[in-house]
């Protein structure tokens, strides 16, 4: 097999596991060493499960891309197979996580349905985990069956993997650049299949269609996430998840 797997996609996978570590370093990682709100100084057993899962997609993200760097293909190939049933925990423990936490907070007194601002912000965080795991697995299994095609493989597990990035980025942009929170995340968060496209355009001397399409399902999802908690119709479906 020829390589032609450059240093930048270990680069970037090692990026994307450092937000992971930035954005829930203080809330998940080092909680026991920093101040708690008071909505989270206790989790359920499925936040745990969730986070300990998503972290080792990631750290798994970068095993394999250092993995095909050292052309040990091979071991690439059969720890690729453990990667599906990841990706279907992901999604599993990730869906279980949203249908519980925000029932959880109205009821601890954190959710106000009064206050339109707050709703519609807890709306957009219910919207992302609703619709974001489709794709999510939809480009993880165009990966796995179609792994002989070297650039989709590793274009689809790039994207699947940029595309949950979005809590994590907001909860860094959260405490680095607490008064423009929602421009910098969408920027950092778009900047990552961006930063894919231009590499291999340079790269291979033509228009990478892969991460483009990669690109399109992020762009598409963050569109879906800010327009759907607009209308009145996804409102009122988050409003029967917290049984209002």
């Amino acid at each position: 097999m020829k390589n032609r797997h450059s240093q930048f996609y270990l680069i970037i996978t090692i990026l994307i596991f450092l937000v992971v570590l930035l954005g829930f370093g203080k809330t998940f990682f080092l909680r026991p060493y920093f101040d708690q709100p008071n909505f989270l100084e206790e989790l359920p057993v499925i936040v745990y499960i969730h986070g300990g899962i998503m972290t080792i997609w990631y750290i798994m993200l970068v095993i394999q891309s250092a993995l095909v760097n050292v052309k040990n293909f091979k071991l690439h190939q059969n720890l690729g197979w453990g990667l599906i049933g990841i990706a279907i925990l992901v999604i599993v423990s990730g869906l279980m996580v949203n249908s519980d936490v925000f029932p959880r907070w109205k009821a601890l007194g954190i959710i106000d349905p009064t206050n339109e601002g707050m709703m519609r912000m807890f709306a957009f965080f219910w919207t992302f985990d609703m619709i974001a795991f489709v794709p999510f697995g939809l480009m993880v299994a165009t990966a796995v069956v179609k792994r002989k095609n070297i650039a989709l493989h590793r274009s689809m597990m790039l994207g699947a993997s940029m595309l949950l990035l979005n809590p994590a980025i907001f909860r860094m942009t959260g405490w680095m650049f607490p008064g423009f929170v929602m421009p910098s995340a969408t920027l950092l968060y778009l900047l990552f299949p961006i930063a894919l496209i231009l590499h291999d355009w340079v790269k291979f001397k033509k228009f990478p269609i892969y991460p483009f399409i990669a690109f399109l399902a992020i762009v598409v999802v963050t569109f879906l996430v800010i327009w759907l908690p607009s209308t009145d119709y996804w409102m009122n479906l988050f409003l029967k998840t917290l049984k209002l």
